[in-house]
């Protein structure tokens, strides 16, 4: 379950010719010890070895250069600095080679400005199509939020529990039970003392609250805590159900047990094909209602490395197909550890992406009827350049707690509690989403601007023309009109144009992203248009022609761009380009509400699919409400006709914009 980023491995980077700069000869079998116990990772016997070599020889390179990267592995940065800088400053030629480490020191020590200055030289000296760019990039961008970030630190405490709950070894992934009293987390501390803890199982461990104390932790008993890494990740709200995540076939899935009669817990089930798969599925929640399920995955068709998603309960032990959380969420790199809190209104997750500081950080989410926001960074002193993650908090939101392998701690991980209000409430500033220009300080150095990776530039390279007119349906004449693009893939309606008066446009379509357009012409009717055929086409240019149809007074828009997921009223992401086009088109037109008329087939004679259209309208009335349209404004009616089409969107619902009467 752990997930580490040491910089360890430097054997590959020095060569042991590294004798330059020796003021006088040492004895030889003092440096063979030294690296013989670096080999075996023998870090201890290692570090005084060095050390020895030094006091007779201070600027022997080999020796400053192991002890900088023997400190790094360590959590010790400040000590990582001193060694890298004087086998640098005494090896030029070779100490180049070390200047990763000594950046990713000083970005451990939160020397930002040092920090990005190193980088940005390293990413000079990189050719333009490196793979190391990329890896730059992120890196400078990390530093830039670390500068930002602590320029606003919040006002809370983070304290170590101590060592009565935390060990020499690994300690983390925190579970709180519903009434706050106990804590259920995982530990890789060895039964037997003089069993090396590398070679230790991960274990389920369990401290209850006394007074304003924790009990010692004790550790469970069967039929958990058999041989291999075991780790708790959930409890259910009502306490008979516990989710643990296992590998004992060698691959992470997800486990539930239950408690039946005399509290006797089962022995775990691994859960069905929905949620575990031949990847790797590590971090799993449920909402307080048992609903819907959070969980981590590495399966294919994601954003990239471990994404977050959501399935929904269909009752017996079985759940829906998984539901990805999207780009708000999801990044090309890690995201892991859900929590939701107890309103089922925020999201707590772990990323190595969006505006982290360096390894995981903790961010949060708010759901927007039944969309997640652009993920927020939870800040500084919760998050460090170092892996934070697992975060859970009490029902009353004031306090938290999470595991961290950031430097102080009794072991490789510890668990930290989080006290004060302003960890719920505090809401970092939308400046703070990156991504960033940063200024390095030389005046030698131009502006750092993040870039795409190659795969990303290739991507923007290949795009699609598409030409069409708008006119009008009866006449055929052509008109003038406002056309919107929405970027279902992103989310947004950032694009919006004017045909010319002719009625004619021109735009450029990513490969890969799916789009659709809202097209608006005074007196008309407003039209959506789902580009979806003409994409599956694979023409590198594409034409249309779009009809507008007149209107008096009201109009109407067919929801061509708002989908469902199959049997379920959970809008998918991408409809949110055209419902935003909705809100805002409502709010510039106080005088316009909304009815959404559901065109249900007459003959379906089972009520639950009459239920589902009518929770699906309520979803997009849900929805518009959340974002502050006034309750009211948009109403649901349905029409009863015969052989309509089945389908997953709004199921041949149309929205009708009628004038209001003037009071």
């Amino acid at each position: 379950m752990k997930q580490n980023y040491k910089f360890m491995i430097l054997l590959l980077l020095i060569s042991l010719i590294g004798s330059e700069g020796m003021a006088k000869p040492i004895k030889k079998t003092s440096l063979q010890e030294a690296e013989a116990a670096y080999a075996q990772r023998n870090l201890t016997q290692a570090e005084a070895l060095y050390l020895q070599v030094l006091k007779q020889t201070p600027n022997h390179y080999l020796s400053n250069a192991r002890l900088g990267s023997l400190y790094l592995g360590l959590n010790q940065p400040a000590k990582s600095i001193e060694y890298l800088k004087k086998a640098i400053e005494v090896n030029k030629k070779y100490g180049q080679d070390l200047n990763q480490q000594l950046a990713l020191a000083y970005q451990l020590a939160a020397d930002y400005d040092n920090a990005i200055t190193i980088y940005y030289d390293l990413l000079k000296r990189e050719k333009k199509n490196s793979t190391q760019v990329g890896v730059y990039q992120k890196k400078i961008n990390e530093c830039v939020s670390g500068k930002q970030l602590m320029a606003a630190p919040l006002k809370v405490k983070v304290n170590n529990m101590g060592a009565l709950v935390n060990s020499a070894s690994v300690d983390h992934v925190p579970v709180l039970t519903a009434n706050d009293n106990t804590i259920l987390f995982t530990s890789q501390r060895s039964k037997d003392l003089r069993k090396p803890k590398a070679t230790a199982d991960e274990d389920i461990f369990m401290i209850n609250r006394q007074e304003e104390n924790w009990s010692s932790p004790t550790r469970l008993q069967e039929p958990f805590n058999t041989p291999g890494h075991e780790a708790i990740l959930a409890v259910a709200a009502e306490g008979s159900k516990m989710y643990l995540y296992s590998n004992k076939k060698g691959k992470g899935d997800i486990y539930e047990s239950q408690k039946v009669n005399n509290n006797v817990w089962q022995a775990p089930v691994k859960l069905d094909g929905n949620i575990n798969t031949r990847h790797h599925e590590l971090s799993f929640i449920v909402s307080a209602d048992g609903n819907f399920a959070f969980f981590s995955s590495d399966r294919p068709g994601g954003y990239g490395g471990l994404d977050l998603y959501m399935s929904i309960s269909e009752g017996n032990g079985k759940w829906s197909e998984a539901i990805n959380l999207g780009p708000n969420i999801n990044t090309a790199y890690d995201e892991d550890a859900p929590f939701l809190s107890s309103d089922n209104n925020v999201i707590y997750f772990s990323s190595k992406g969006h505006n982290t500081i360096g390894g995981y950080d903790i961010f949060k989410s708010n759901i927007n009827g039944t969309v997640w926001s652009l993920a927020q960074n939870m800040g500084v002193p919760v998050n460090s350049p170092y892996d934070d993650a697992f975060y859970v908090q009490t029902q009353d939101g004031k306090t938290a707690y999470f595991s961290s392998d950031r430097p102080g701690g009794f072991g490789e991980s510890d668990i930290y509690v989080v006290e004060k209000e302003e960890i719920i409430l505090a809401a970092e500033p939308e400046e703070m989403i990156g991504p960033y220009t940063a200024m390095v300080g030389d005046d030698d150095l131009e502006a750092i601007m993040p870039s795409l990776t190659k795969a990303q530039q290739d991507l923007l390279n290949k795009t699609r023309k598409l030409k069409g007119y708008v006119v009008d349906a009866k006449t055929n004449d052509t008109i003038f009109a406002r056309i919107t693009l929405l970027d279902k893939t992103l989310f947004n309606t950032d694009v919006v144009l004017e045909t010319t008066p002719e009625g004619y446009f021109e735009l450029e379509l990513e490969n890969d992203k799916s789009y659709g357009l809202l097209i608006e012409s005074d007196g008309y009717q407003v039209r959506s248009e789902d580009l979806a055929k003409l994409e599956d086409t694979g023409e590198r240019e594409l034409n249309m022609m779009t009809t507008l149809r007149r209107d008096s007074v009201a109009s109407s828009i067919a929801l061509q761009n708002i989908q469902f997921y199959p049997n379920h009223d959970y809008i998918k992401s991408y409809s949110v380009a055209e419902l935003d086009w909705l809100y805002t088109y409502l709010l510039d037109n106080p005088q316009v509400d909304a009815v959404i008329t559901d065109y249900q087939n007459a003959e379906d004679t089972l009520q639950d699919k009459r239920k589902l259209t009518q929770q699906r309208a309520g979803s997009v009335i849900k929805y518009l409400n959340a974002k502050g349209l006034e309750p009211g404004r948009v109403k649901y009616k349905p029409i009863y006709s015969k052989n309509l089409p089945d389908n997953n969107t709004v199921m041949g619902m149309v929205i009708n914009l009628e004038a209001t009467e003037a009071e």
